[in-house]
């Protein structure tokens, strides 16, 4: 998908830099990318398009927010499901984990591996999520 505005582009070109990322094994550099845009849409979703007000200003405030708001706000209640809201954090806290982990002596590789295919996964359904919401508002 080609993206026409200046930030579309961006990001278009951060998620370029991930994929070459994973296929060059820079698992860390990946994380590091996919989990910014993450929570580039997730906040856009959340504070843009939706108008939510998160209970603190963070990504994980976001989904709590959006985890109230599931059965009640029509826009979202299709769209945004709890499996993606309990996936994207889940992935959140690993990837945390594993960050302050890296210092450890014996830390395993094949996890950051298994995260950053997980968040590249999740990358593209909150993507997914989010334009098809920026289409029904439109």
């Amino acid at each position: 998908m080609k993206r026409g505005t200046i930030k579309g582009k961006r990001i278009e070109n951060l998620i370029d830099r991930a994929d070459l990322a994973i296929k060059l094994t820079f698992f860390l550099e990946a994380n590091w990318i996919i989990y910014s845009i993450i929570e580039n849409r997730v906040k856009s979703l959340t504070l843009e398009k939706l108008k939510l007000v998160p209970i603190r200003e963070n990504y994980h405030g976001c989904i709590e927010i959006m985890l109230k708001e599931l059965s009640s706000n029509n826009l979202i209640k299709h769209d945004v499901t709890l499996d993606l809201l309990t996936e994207l954090d889940n992935w959140r806290l690993e990837r945390n984990n594993i960050m302050h982990d890296l210092a450890k002596e014996e830390l395993d590789f094949t996890r950051i591996e298994k995260a950053t295919i997980v968040g590249r996964s999740l990358l593209a359904k909150i993507a997914a999520v989010n334009m098809k919401i920026k289409k029904k508002l439109e």
